[in-house]
């Protein structure tokens, strides 16, 4: 069995290549995962019990939930809720599993850009790319999330 000295752990699910990219319409793709993260930003502050998953800075995902059962299910409005939250927690557990499937620069992009909300000129400094190369790992890390969340449009 041959051992390499190279490191491969970086480059774990690597880029989507450009002719896969050209079979999606990335405008449409791109407006499910921002809604998505319009909602996101939403129930951040309306469902305190529920925190969405964390890019750590060595690019693990966490995941972090209250305990919350529900004991007193008196009334419309505390049933609401109830199911609101349990498919709260069930699109933060997707979005957990799909974040792991991106790669390290598709993390900083999806964190500084969604999470942080920089331009993408600072993202491109930051993660040291050019224009080119920050919107193909843009639309890569879109077009990621979109298909795990079965958003995805096609041409």
């Amino acid at each position: 069995m041959r051992k390499s000295k190279i490191d491969v752990s970086n480059y774990r699910n690597p880029l989507l290549k450009n002719i896969f990219l050209l079979e999606f319409n990335f405008e449409e793709s791109k407006k499910s995962v921002d809604e998505l993260m319009r909602n996101i930003e939403e129930w951040k502050y309306s469902y305190i019990n529920l925190i969405p998953p964390k890019i750590t800075s060595n690019y693990e995902i966490r995941y972090e939930k209250l305990n919350f059962t529900p004991t007193d299910k008196v009334g419309d409005f505390v049933e609401k809720k109830v199911d609101m939250e349990i498919m709260i927690d069930k699109i933060y557990q997707s979005l957990k599993k799909i974040l792991e499937n991106l790669n390290n620069q598709e993390l900083d992009f999806f964190d500084m850009f969604y999470y942080n909300r920089m331009s993408e000129a600072i993202i491109g400094e930051r993660l040291r790319v050019g224009h080119t190369q920050l919107l193909h790992i843009k639309q890569s890390c879109i077009i990621k999330i979109a298909l795990g969340l079965e958003k995805a449009v096609r041409i």
